[in-house]
This record gives C-alpha cells, structure tokens and sequence, in this order.
C-alpha cells in the first residue's frame, strides 16, 4: 500500500522486547493453514470468511489503480486462497520512485489482467459471504460472518468505495496495524507500523515481493492470523483485551475456535 502524499512514511520497528509469536513456517496460499491450530479452547465462533484486501496504485496519481490483491481463509476448511489482478487499462504504469515495482511478481497464484471494473466485480463476487456458505453446503447452524482484512485500511476502504466495491452489511473489520500495536501495548498514534516491519517481527519467513497487491494481501492475513495466537506478556494483556473487545471480537474468536 502506498501512503497519502506519494513519499514513503517513516517505518517503526516493535520493540524488540516485544515476545514474537514461534516461528510456524512457510504457508503456501493453496495449503492448509496452521496458524490456529493449538490453541486451546475459544468461545464458539459462527462459521467465518476472511479477506483481506489490499490496493496498489501510482505513487504520483493516486487516481490511477494499478493492481487489486485479495486474499481468503475460512474458519471452516481452513484454506487460504490469494488473488491479485492488474488493471490493464494502466499496465504500463509502474512505481519506482518510492516503493519498488513488483506488479509481475505474484508469489501466491497467476496474476490476471483485466480492466479495473471486471477486477472490481471480482473481488465483489468474493466477498458474497451467503454464496461462499452455500458452496460449503452448510445451509443450517449459525448466520455465516465476513470480516474484512488490512493493514492500515483507510486509503484502501476510500479506494474500494471509488471502484464501486460494496461492502456487505454487518461485516466485521480487522486493521492488522491496530491489532499489533494492541498486541505491543503502544501507541498506535505515535508511529506508523509498516507491514514488513510487523511481519519481521512476527518472524514470518520467507517475505519477498511486498508492494504486490496480491503479496501484500497474503502477508496480511497470515500477520493477522499470528497475531490471533499471539501470548501477550502481563503488561500487554489489558491492551489485547481492550482490541478484543471491539468491533474485531468475533473475527478473533473465529481463527481461535479454528
């Protein structure tokens, strides 16, 4: 994601006297996803669809959007899938100047290339969470859940209302920046996280590619997920609880219950 004004924002480090969560490996987006695995009991969580979303757009015309990145997993099979579309109306348009160009390095899948609009529809289709349910064939028990995913999302939801990407009623929100500084104990006011600087200390490995929209999304929702099985240290505790008992909670609570 690029930030507002085209230069790059100052990145922040967490302390390193933050206890990352343990190193849980490689997590290809076709396999099957270990993250909350061995986590003990958690409240019982309705049947959840995660994506997460993330934009690429020129760093010196905001207007033009250049790649869309989409990333899911479920609470149900456990999977991820990522998805990244270039917008061919401007595919000869690349950054350079302030974040790196890796519009044709997608780690996680084929990239597609297509107008914005058919992109946008797309990922629309994908966040039909009544429609994923259905295909599951679980039509009884609990209302299926949507919880929107990014890191530092604002840019982004502002971009998604210009392509004209609805976003279903009562979907839940998950900010990865807020969820770390939760998990830190700081001040999310104080400086911005970077995403490669969550992920580095969450000891992802392997990170490559970032500023590739479908990349980008794929990291994100595996830093959220780790994030989910993060074990605060007691001074933490009451500022994880406090991001638990937001609008967030039940999103929480789906990856645990998984």
């Amino acid at each position: 994601q690029q930030q507002q004004g085209g230069a790059a924002a100052p990145e922040a480090m967490p302390s390193a006297t933050a206890a990352a969560p343990a190193d849980q490996g490689g997590m290809p987006s076709t396999e099957v996803l270990e993250s909350g695995s061995g986590l003990g009991p958690a409240p019982r969580a309705p049947p959840c669809l995660f994506v997460c979303v993330d934009l690429e757009w020129f760093e010196l015309d905001q207007s033009k959007l250049l790649e869309i990145g989409w990333s899911m997993w479920d609470n149900v099979t456990t999977t991820h899938t990522s998805k990244h579309w270039i917008v061919a109306e401007h595919l000869n348009v690349v950054n350079s100047r302030y974040v790196p160009n890796h519009k044709h390095n997608f780690k996680f899948g084929s990239s597609s290339i297509g107008p914005g609009a058919e992109g946008a529809a797309a990922l629309q289709r994908d966040l039909d969470v009544k429609a994923w349910w259905a295909q599951q064939q679980q039509q009884q028990g609990q209302a299926p859940c949507l919880v929107l995913v990014g890191h530092g999302m604002s840019s982004d939801l502002a971009m998604m209302a210009d392509m004209g990407v609805v976003i279903p009623k009562d979907t839940l929100v998950v900010d990865t920046e807020q969820l770390c500084w939760a998990c830190l104990g700081g001040d999310r006011a104080a400086c911005q996280l970077s995403l490669r600087a969550v992920l580095s200390w969450l000891q992802v490995p392997d990170v490559s590619g970032l500023h590739n929209g479908g990349n980008d999304a794929r990291y994100t929702m595996e830093a959220m997920l780790r994030m989910c099985a993060y074990q605060p240290a007691a001074g933490q505790s009451q500022a994880v609880q406090a991001v638990q008992t937001g609008e967030a909670s039940r999103g929480v609570q789906a990856v645990q219950a998984a």
